[in-house]
């Protein structure tokens, strides 16, 4: 029986080979090439790009800033995140399904839309600049446009959703009873908190805080808006190279060295998760924290000794800063969405000067004149999205019950290939599959480059490995009594599994579709490299518009896109529920 689900893996598998191996090699193999310039490279083989990259001090600078920012991004991601997640974990009711849905709205935005929100606020001009000046708190106003700062802030708010979603899903896991536990032997909350949640959640915050400063390192269209082009992380830096310079040796080079720090920084987690697992940290662990006790009860001593108008003063103190810290969180996290929404209505001219929050007026204007090519773009974003959505969804059924089910050897090794395109930044998928698609137009003579099919494979490369997480992770929990059951009553098996397997991995395979769709329909770096002039998806169309004659209809357009999302999220919470969604997609990517 189990042979037979081995055979399951095959297609998925060299699927997965020639699509990872092949790309890879082919962007590996140019950075060895000489750097001619004017997208020419010439015959002689060797390390010379490496080390011109590594000895150019712009390419250096570029290496470091990236790991600055990520670094800087990644603490701001988890001191805001992890609270939030524990209080949504927490919570219950209708309070907490709201907290949750504005989280998870915010992850299906695509990324310039985000952008556009924060560029409002935090321009010179913009609402809190006027706020600040207008109140006298500053004389001047405060520009972290076009600086590190502010690609510091785009990427907090790019990953702090997701960040969220991953912290949730470890908190949750945590039982409410050994808290419960903890009070009823007198533990504080604070003491509770420190001593009980964050030890069990530790491993977790440091996977968590790895996979973010990963994920920062790759990011693209937040840090070129938020860096105005000035702030060269290596993605940033690769896209000039490539479209501005045309140097596509030296553009694979840099790649190369993104794809290897971001693979060292996957390995670490790997070990430091380890590492975390064994009994010397335990011990290491214990012995800090007792002496976080004695802190802890010099604390609570000094409580006792203070007078009780004192301590119920400090108690005020201590509830009020923790709402406000999750009260800023969650502003920071939709309150930027809400300012192009409502920016969208102001009207008027479609020049950049034109946007004001709050709104002079109301006024439909720029959604009675979304450009024709904005409409266009966002057709072929559906289409995109739903054609590799559902390829991916094809190849995510046999390869989770494979896995799940088989006992081939090396089963581990495959779960791991179908996850590789999750560890590889975006703009070197992107980068990889352009060079791949002219390889495939020299040697066959195709018309790969610029095409839709080509959009739709690597559109499909990225989106099958968050379904065949979310079905994995289904197959897992399931019940093999059900179909021996639906067996011994006549059932064959086709019958058991469209009437007994389908309907149980349905909410995941639904899960992993509706996320894996809105990723691709908010795709900035794969769509960027890839899109021909007549086949434009809408995120790049967006950003577009932002990166060179801002055209005020983007805000219009943006929040259609919005609603697109918020429809999504509507009909997910009606068929699966919010908290099934967000942990499926956590244990799918994390």
């Amino acid at each position: 029986m189990t042979a037979r689900w081995g055979w399951f893996l095959f297609i998925p598998l060299m699927v997965s080979l020639v699509l990872t191996v092949g790309t890879q090699f082919i962007f590996i193999e140019k950075s060895f090439f000489r750097e001619l310039g004017l997208g020419q490279t010439g015959a002689a083989v060797g390390f010379a790009n490496y080390a011109a990259a590594l000895q150019n001090p712009l390419y250096f600078n570029s290496i470091v800033t990236t790991l600055r920012v990520s670094a800087l991004a990644t603490i701001g991601c988890l001191l805001l995140g992890y609270p939030l997640a524990y209080v949504i974990a927490r919570s219950g009711g209708r309070w907490a399904t709201v907290m949750l849905s504005g989280v998870l709205l915010t992850s299906l935005v695509s990324a310039p839309i985000k952008v556009l929100g924060l560029i409002i606020i935090f321009s010179k001009e913009g609402a809190l600049n006027r706020f600040l000046t207008g109140s006298g708190i500053l004389d001047a106003p405060v520009n972290i446009l076009g600086n590190e700062a502010g690609v510091v802030v785009g990427l907090i708010y790019y990953s702090l959703a997701f960040a969220v979603l991953l912290l949730y899903s470890i908190i949750c896991t945590i039982p409410v009873v050994l808290e419960d536990a903890a009070a009823i032997n007198g533990a504080s909350r604070i003491r509770t908190f420190l001593r009980v949640v964050i030890p069990l959640t530790f491993p977790g915050i440091c996977a968590v805080g790895l996979t973010i400063f990963s994920l920062s390192m790759g990011a693209f269209a937040a840090a070129a808006l938020m860096g105005g082009g000035r702030v060269l992380t290596l993605p940033v830096l690769i896209y000039q190279t490539i479209f501005l310079d045309t140097k596509y040796a030296t553009a694979s080079t840099l790649s190369a060295i993104l794809l290897v720090m971001v693979l060292l920084v996957n390995g670490a987690a790997g070990l430091l998760i380890s590492a975390l697992n064994t009994k010397f940290f335990r011990k290491s662990f214990n012995l800090s924290s007792a002496s976080l006790d004695g802190i802890l009860d010099l604390i609570a001593n000094f409580r006792a000794a203070a007078s009780r108008p004192l301590a119920s003063v400090a108690r005020f103190m201590g509830r009020a800063l923790s709402v406000v810290w999750i009260g800023a969180t969650y502003i920071l996290i939709f309150a930027p969405l809400l300012v192009v929404v409502f920016a969208s209505f102001n009207g008027g001219s479609f020049r950049a000067g034109a946007v004001v929050f709050p709104p002079r007026h109301l006024s439909f204007d720029w959604y009675l004149a979304t450009p024709y090519s904005h409409v266009h773009a966002f057709g072929v974003s559906l289409v995109l999205a739903f054609i590799a959505t559902t390829l991916a969804c094809l190849i995510a059924i046999p390869a989770g019950l494979g896995l799940v089910r088989s006992r081939v050897p090396g089963r581990e090794a495959i779960a791991a290939l179908f996850r590789v395109p999750l560890q590889i930044p975006v703009v070197i998928i992107g980068l990889s599959f352009f060079y791949t698609c002219y390889a495939v137009d020299d040697a066959v003579g195709t018309s790969l480059a610029g095409s839709f099919i080509a959009l739709v494979i690597a559109h499909f490369f990225v989106l099958a490995p968050f379904v065949i997480g979310s079905v994995t992770v289904i197959l897992q929990r399931f019940d093999g009594r059900l179909e021996e059951a639906a067996s011994s009553l006549g059932a064959n098996r086709w019958r058991t599994f469209r009437r007994v397997t389908l309907p149980v991995i349905g909410p995941g395979l639904f899960a992993g579709a509706v996320y894996a769709f809105m990723v691709s329909f908010g795709d900035v770096p794969i769509s960027l490299f890839l899109a021909g002039p007549e086949i434009t998806p809408f995120p790049v169309a967006i950003f577009h518009s932002m990166e060179m004659d801002f055209d005020t209809r983007v805000l219009s357009s943006s929040t259609m896109a919005m609603a697109f999302g918020l429809v999504m999220l509507v009909l997910v919470q009606k068929l699966i529920g919010l908290d099934s969604f967000a942990r499926s997609q956590a244990g799918a990517r994390g």
